[in-house]
């Protein structure tokens, strides 16, 4: 149990780095005020353009990766511990705290939880672990992308 709240304090510290507000500010902005007023891949490829947005995606998604990692290979967490600790990176990716609270909207770092579960395990029964997890964030966060 110790393990797993380590891992998931370490996990959302690591989601909290976000690479789309840390661009911005070296472009001498804060990326949260322009354009959709979110701190992610879409809206860095909007007000920075496609390097940038490039870079920004290919960060997020290696920071879930490292998180499922971290948690299958240096903790070696119970399969369910893994999933569920790492979704703490995304929550972090979502909720930085030294950005109030507003950061990305978690896709990348789905996408890159969701490449690394698909790349450590394919038992089905892991996965369908992990969809329920999924399904019960975006019914709890009711999460849409909008245009």
């Amino acid at each position: 149990m110790f393990r797993f709240l380590i891992a998931v304090m370490l996990f959302y510290l690591i989601g909290t780095i976000n690479p789309a507000y840390l661009i911005s500010k070296i472009k001498g902005f804060d990326i949260r005020k322009k354009g959709s007023k979110n701190a992610g891949t879409l809206n860095t490829y909007e007000t920075l353009g496609l390097l940038p947005a490039i870079l920004v995606f290919l960060i997020d998604v290696s920071k879930a990766v490292l998180c499922f990692w971290l948690a299958k290979e240096f903790f070696m967490l119970s399969e369910l511990s893994v999933y569920l600790s790492s979704l703490f990176g995304i929550i972090g990716h979502r909720y930085p705290f030294y950005l109030n609270f507003q950061g990305g909207k978690g896709v990348a770092a789905g996408i890159g939880l969701w490449f690394a579960a698909f790349f450590y395990r394919s038992s089905l029964e892991y996965w369908a672990y992990f969809d329920i997890i999924l399904l019960a964030i975006y019914l709890f966060t009711k999460f849409v992308l909008k245009r």
